[in-house]
């Protein structure tokens, strides 16, 4: 009963977080439904450039092969090149990453890397690992590009946003070297942070109440400071600058296909990159995936995404006949694709694991005696019908 009584709290209140996030979705599409605008839905969509769609999913694609070897460098050297699942599994991960963050709130489906990694055989601590510092990574490659994006828009006139221009050179190179340099200092004390992270985590379960309290921050320790060997042994075999550059293109890939496919939806009304800066494009965008990301965000990630992306692009002095449509555009667009490789993706990966099953267990019950030839000496120690190496020895 006490059980009962302590598990309903918060059963109440996901079921309340599913209620607002229903709610949230439904207006948002009755919104939609009911706003003016100088283009239908169906004609808005039919209006979009189909060249640049395909550059979209060109680049969509090469990013999602980018993030697959970098998680192949960074598995292989923390468990192995032999228990590191091949590129092929890795792109399928990936793809049901993908699916699966657009899908859950609060980005759990981040988790479902790790999931997929361990039914690939690899160990969850190693999982863990990597993805901590694929997050880690990630982070910090989009800190420099949003720096590069806005001194660049300082010193070439023709990238400025509403014409802000910087004073002087000075300035905008003072500005990268500072990005730069803090990053590189991030990034070669990155183990030391996770270490003090991992002490930090242990001298404050001393003070928590519950046995639940010290055994959680106990397993934070432990992964911390797992995550923190894992990068001094990178930063010592010299794999940190290879993940840094597969991260930075897979930023720069990220980002400039959705800024095409952006570009492409709005082209109908003569609109171009002299309109859409790539920066105000890219912080609507990492916005809107952050809005999104909230515990509380509607269903799938619709309702908030278009708000805060029609938001940032209205305070960016883009014209556009609706920015609702527009931002619900895209979104539709990049979870058609998402969904349909993520899906396609689990069945894949469900096909090979049950045919991997089943030969495992036709050669487990193969009692049948193999021909002589098939054999290999290499392995059985001896050719058939011969001595083996130890009666030979002994004789």
């Amino acid at each position: 009963m006490d059980n009962t009584l302590r598990a309903s709290p918060r059963f109440s209140r996901r079921y309340v977080h599913l209620l607002i996030s229903a709610a949230i979705t439904v207006g948002f599409f009755y919104l939609l439904y009911t706003e003016q605008s100088s283009h239908s839905f169906w004609e808005m969509l039919a209006g979009v450039w189909v060249t640049g769609l395909g550059i979209y999913f060109v680049l969509s694609l090469t990013g999602v092969l980018i993030r697959a070897l970098r998680y192949k460098v960074l598995l292989n050297d923390i468990v192995g090149v032999e228990k590191t699942p091949g590129t092929g599994r890795l792109i399928l991960i990936s793809f049901i990453r993908n699916t699966l963050v657009d899908l859950l709130p609060a980005r759990l489906g981040e988790l479902s890397y790790i999931y997929f990694l361990n039914r690939a055989g690899v160990p969850l601590a190693a999982g863990a690992s990597s993805f901590g510092f694929c997050i880690v990574l990630d982070i910090l490659v989009l800190l420099i590009l949003v720096a590069f994006l806005l001194v660049l828009s300082m010193v070439v006139p023709a990238f400025a946003i509403g014409g802000m221009q910087a004073s002087s050179t000075a300035l905008a190179i003072g500005i990268v070297a500072v990005a730069v340099a803090g990053v590189f200092l991030v990034i070669r004390y990155l183990p030391r942070l996770f270490h003090f992270a991992a002490t930090l985590v242990k001298r404050l379960a001393a003070r928590l109440p519950g046995k639940n309290s010290a055994r959680l921050a106990a397993w934070l320790e432990e992964n911390i400071e797992q995550i923190g060997r894992d990068l001094e042994s990178l930063a010592k075999r010299g794999v940190l600058v290879r993940l840094c550059w597969y991260t930075f293109w897979l930023r720069v890939l990220k980002y400039t296909s959705l800024y095409i496919l952006l570009l492409s939806v709005v082209r109908q009304w003569n609109l171009g990159p002299e309109q859409i800066h790539p920066l105000v494009s890219m912080l609507a965008f990492v916005f809107a995936e952050a809005s999104a990301s909230l515990p509380i965000s509607g269903l799938m990630g619709f309702g908030v995404y278009e708000g805060t992306m029609a938001f940032v692009l209205a305070m960016s002095n883009v014209q556009l006949p609706s920015l609702v449509q527009v931002s619900f555009l895209v979104h539709l667009i990049t979870q058609v694709k998402a969904y349909s490789l993520g899906i396609a993706s689990m069945f894949v990966i469900m096909w090979l694991d049950l045919r991997q099953s089943r030969n495992g267990e036709s050669l487990s019950d193969d009692s049948a005696p193999q021909a002589p030839h098939q054999l290999s000496p290499h392995r059985s120690g001896a050719l058939p019908g011969g001595p083996s190496p130890r009666d030979r020895a002994a004789g």
